[in-house]
C-alpha cells in the first residue's frame, strides 16, 4: 500500500504544480483540475483508513481496496485529459512569428495527443475490464507512472516554459500598442494647447524605458529557449543515434530543464516592467484629467 501511495503522489505532483501556475490557466480551468485532485488525495486517505478498519474481513478489504485504487486511477487519467486540454488550448492561442516556433508548437501538440490516447486507453481498461485483480490495478498504476516519467513529465515543463515566454511576449506587444495610443492622444492634446509636453514627459519616458527593458528580458528568454527546443524537438529527428550518444557521453547538450529557472526569472522581470509601464499609463491618465478638468 505504501508503494501505491508513492506512485499516486509522483503522478499527481505535476498536476498540483500546474494548478499553481496562474499565468497558464484561467481560474475556471484551475478549479476544474483542483476538484478531482482533491478526490484522488481523498482516495489515499481512504486506503489508509481501510487498513485500520477491523470491521471488514480480509476478503472484504481486498474488494474495497480494488475499488478505491481503481477509482483513484480513473480520476488520475481524467486529470491527465484535463491537463492535455488546457495545455493544447494555451498552445493554440499563442501568437507565433516564425515557422520554427509553429513547428515547435506542433511537436508539443503531437506529444499531448499521445498522452491523451494513453490516458483514454487507461480509462477503458479500468472501466471495461471486469473483475480486475489487485495486482492488475497496481501494474496499471505503475505503468502509467513510468510512461509519464519517460514520455511526458519533462515535456510538460518544456511546454509551460514555451507558453510562459510567448504569453509574456504578447503582453509586451499589447503594452506597446497601448503606449502608441497614449502617445498619439498626448500629441493631440499638446497641439490643442490643452496640456504641455512637460506635464507628461517624465511619466511617458519612464513607461518607454519600462517597455524597452520588458522587451530585452523577454527577448533574452526567447533566445535561450528556442535553440534548446529546436535541438530537442526538431533537430533530434535528423540526428543519428551515434551523434546523440556522443552528445550524451560528453554532456554537451543543454536541456530546457537546465535553463528553466533563468527563463522564469527573465519572464518575471519582463512582467514587472510591463506592470510598471501600466502604472505610468495610469499616472499619465490621472494627470491629464486633472489638467483638463475632466
Amino acid at each position: 500500500m505504501k508503494k501505491f501511495k508513492k506512485i499516486i503522489f509522483v503522478i499527481i505532483i505535476v498536476f498540483v504544480a500546474i494548478t499553481m501556475v496562474i499565468p497558464f490557466f484561467n481560474l475556471n480551468a484551475q478549479e476544474t483540475l483542483k476538484s478531482p485532485l482533491k478526490d484522488v488525495i481523498s482516495s489515499i486517505d481512504d486506503l489508509a483508513n481501510l487498513k485500520d478498519n477491523n470491521d471488514l474481513s480480509d476478503e472484504e478489504k481486498t474488494v474495497k481496496e480494488i475499488e478505491i485504487r481503481g477509482q483513484a486511477l480513473l480520476k488520475i487519467a481524467g486529470l491527465s485529459l484535463l491537463e492535455v486540454e488546457n495545455l493544447k488550448n494555451k498552445l493554440e492561442s499563442l501568437v507565433l512569428d516564425s515557422d520554427e516556433e509553429v513547428a515547435i508548437k506542433d511537436k508539443f501538440l503531437l506529444i499531448l495527443d499521445s498522452n491523451k490516447e494513453y490516458s483514454e486507453e487507461l480509462q477503458k481498461k479500468i472501466e471495461e475490464t471486469e473483475n480486475l485483480t489487485l495486482k492488475e490495478i497496481k501494474v496499471l498504476a505503475q505503468d502509467f507512472k513510468e510512461w509519464r516519467g519517460v514520455n511526458y513529465t519533462e515535456t510538460v515543463k518544456d511546454i509551460l516554459s514555451f507558453i510562459l515566454v510567448f504569453q509574456q511576449k504578447n503582453a509586451v506587444r499589447t503594452a506597446d500598442t497601448r503606449l502608441e495610443k497614449i502617445n498619439t492622444d498626448i500629441r493631440k492634446l499638446e497641439i490643442a494647447k490643452m496640456i504641455k509636453k512637460e506635464d507628461t514627459w517624465n511619466l511617458l519616458n519612464n513607461a518607454m524605458k519600462n517597455l524597452t527593458s520588458a522587451h530585452l528580458y523577454i527577448d533574452k528568454a526567447e533566445d535561450m529557449l528556442i535553440p534548446v527546443l529546436r535541438e530537442e524537438l526538431l533537430d533530434s529527428a535528423t540526428t543519428s543515434p551515434e551523434e546523440i550518444a556522443s552528445e550524451e557521453e560528453n554532456n554537451s547538450t543543454t536541456t530546457v530543464k537546465d535553463i528553466n529557472t533563468e527563463i522564469k526569472v527573465l519572464v518575471g522581470k519582463s512582467l514587472n516592467e510591463v506592470r510598471s509601464a501600466y502604472k505610468n499609463f495610469l499616472s499619465i491618465s490621472n494627470k491629464i484629467r486633472k489638467k483638463i478638468g475632466y
